[in-house]
Formats: structure tokens, C-alpha cells, sequence
């Protein structure tokens, strides 16, 4: 299994002891170019609801909210992201309850890049698994949701830079609706207009990966449908 596919991935890592984090994000590094950390329950849901993840990595014990509630909250949202679960101590009970919420691996402390390295495969079988890294469009179109990049179109236009940040936006709020305010703010960095522009990119995109793919909700705005 070709772990580079994850070096574009985007991970949380939940944490509370900065002198693990240190030490760890060093083996992390190895593996992912993105690391968001958290040091406590609170923060760590807050991250995962401004940013979309690839995988999640969480402590148990952590300050405010508990490990167990940050999975749980989790899992309201997102069924299918990999989550690892690390520990200092084998609780059995408290990871048997986790076991129904869908738990990619439980690491026992100390980390180390075997077991790291072992938990990474699982959760990338089930990125692959669940459709979460290629993105196949009715036209045949095929889309590398980490690298942001189409890998095969019949269409052989290339996507320009905003284009490919205007397809990985309605990626990530792919099935709802991205507002064009909501896309324009993302795109340019000024305050201008850009409506019009804004409408001959997503015409680009769809002569790429399909007219059907990207519905536009009028008056509100753009959503792709997978």
C-alpha cells in the first residue's frame, strides 16, 4: 500500500501533552505535510468544524471535552473520516465503547513509527474504500480529492489555480450548497466583485467534469453533486 498518497492528506491531531506533540509530529511529519494539532477537546471540535480532515488522530484523556465526546460529536457529522485512538493505559471498557463508533485503530502509548505506520494503512484502505481520495464524475472524469488534481478527463483542458481552489471548495461541501459569497471570498483575496468571473470558472469546471455535476442554486449559490 503506497503510503505517499496521505503526504497531501490533512490530519488532526489531538493531544494534550506538548512534549508528546513535539516528539510525534516529528514521525508525522514522515507521512502527512499538513498536521493541525489541538491540545484540549474544545479546540479540537472547533478545528474539525472550520477545516475538513482526511484523518483524526485523538488521546483519550484530554482537558474540557474527553476523547470519547470529540469522537462521538464526530461522528454526527462525518461517519466515515478515519479516526485513531491513542491511550497511555488499556482500558478496556472505555475502548470497548468506542468499538460501535467506527474506531480505525486504538495505538497504545508510547507511539512509534511501526504502529503509527500500521494505523496509517487502515485508515488509508479506508479512505480508498469509501471513495474519499478519487472522485469518479458520471462523464468518467477522475478526481484526486487530496492532491486536488484530475487525473483523467476525456476533456483535455487543465483546470487554471482558481479553478482547482473552486472545485476542492465544492469538494469539501460537496451534496450542499456553497454560497457565491462563500466562493468568491475563498478565491480572491480582494473585496471586489467577481461574479462574472466566478460563473466562466465554474463553466470551465463543468466542461470538465460534467454540466450534471455542479448544480446552480439560484439567487444562492453552487453545489456539487456526488
Amino acid at each position: 500500500m503506497n503510503l505517499d498518497l496521505l503526504k497531501k492528506a490533512k490530519l488532526l491531531y489531538i493531544e494534550d501533552d506538548k512534549e508528546v506533540v513535539g516528539n510525534i509530529t516529528k514521525t508525522l511529519n514522515i507521512f502527512f505535510e499538513e498536521i493541525h494539532t489541538a491540545y484540549n477537546g474544545k479546540d479540537a471540535l472547533e478545528l474539525f468544524d472550520k477545516e475538513r480532515f482526511s484523518i483524526v488522530i485523538t488521546d483519550i484523556d484530554l482537558p474540557h471535552i474527553n476523547g470519547v465526546e470529540i469522537i462521538k460529536n464526530i461522528r454526527l457529522k462525518n461517519l466515515e473520516i478515519p479516526i485513531i485512538v491513542t491511550t497511555s493505559y488499556d482500558d478496556k471498557e472505555t475502548l470497548k465503547s468506542l468499538i460501535p463508533l467506527g474506531i480505525t485503530e486504538f495505538i497504545l502509548k508510547p507511539l512509534s513509527f511501526p504502529k503509527l505506520s500500521q494505523s496509517f494503512k487502515s485508515a488509508l484502505n479506508i479512505l480508498e474504500r469509501t471513495n474519499q481520495i478519487y472522485l469518479t464524475f458520471p462523464n468518467g472524469t477522475v478526481y484526486d480529492s487530496i492532491k486536488n488534481l484530475i487525473i483523467n478527463s476525456k476533456n483535455p483542458a487543465k483546470l487554471t489555480k482558481k479553478e482547482q481552489i473552486l472545485l476542492k471548495i465544492l469538494y469539501e461541501k460537496r451534496n450542499s450548497i456553497v454560497t457565491y459569497e462563500a466562493l468568491e471570498n475563498q478565491i480572491w483575496d480582494d473585496l471586489g466583485e467577481h461574479r462574472e468571473s466566478l460563473k466562466t470558472y465554474i463553466s470551465n469546471v463543468r466542461k470538465i467534469v460534467g454540466k450534471e455535476s455542479i448544480e446552480n442554486i439560484q439567487d444562492l449559490g453552487y453545489k456539487l453533486i456526488t
